[in-house]
């Protein structure tokens, strides 16, 4: 029951955006947590659960500083397992048939100009698309960066980027019960460095 956008840029970053919405059927709220933020060099957008919120943001805060280097095939394999293990540990996930799954939660993650998304059942994967969405309002996001995308042609500038995915952000508000202002919008730099994050 929430937002996040993420849309690739032609110089490599990648800008992702995300809602307040904090309710239910019932009650509207907002949380104070920011659920679009990043970790080093790695972008993260999350929805679902927020006790899997908190245990995916804790294992990506003690993991990646450590990281004298980040890349895709360790995100794809050591962080995915890192992550089950402390859901495991935290009794955040269901057994479905033997197949692992966390509680009712889907993430984005934004690395070195890619995005990609980490699903219920740990797997990580990225799109051929320059656009990710989670959540309830999904559908309407995919529908406003579509028609705003029109009028860019390649990838956007980042510029373009920031305005697309805060223009979605203010459609799905308008159009789903789910998603609420205040909005955040961040940009994730392609991690051109490799920098040491000891």
């Amino acid at each position: 029951m929430t937002v996040v956008i993420a849309v690739a840029c032609e110089n490599g970053s990648v800008v992702m955006g995300g809602d307040s919405f904090c309710g239910d059927e019932e009650v509207l709220n907002l949380c104070k947590a920011d659920k679009v933020y990043k970790v080093g060099p790695v972008g993260v957008g999350i929805c679902g659960w927020v006790r899997s919120e908190q245990i995916f943001e804790r294992t990506l805060r003690e993991q990646i500083p450590d990281k004298k280097q980040i890349t895709a095939e360790w995100l794809r394999n050591d962080l995915t397992d890192l992550i089950h293990d402390a859901m495991k540990e935290h009794g955040i996930m269901n057994d479905k048939d033997g197949v692992h799954e966390m509680k009712e939660s889907e993430y984005l993650l934004a690395f070195d100009g890619t995005i990609y998304h980490f699903d219920e059942d740990f797997s990580l994967w990225d799109s051929r698309r320059r656009v990710s969405a989670i959540g309830s309002g999904r559908k309407f996001a995919y529908g406003a960066v579509a028609a705003l995308l029109k009028d860019v042609e390649g990838k956007p500038t980042t510029h373009d980027a920031i305005r697309i995915v805060s223009v979605a952000l203010e459609v799905c508000a308008d159009w789903s019960p789910w998603v609420s202002p205040p909005f955040k919008v961040i940009e994730i730099a392609p991690d051109t460095t490799q920098p040491n994050y000891e």
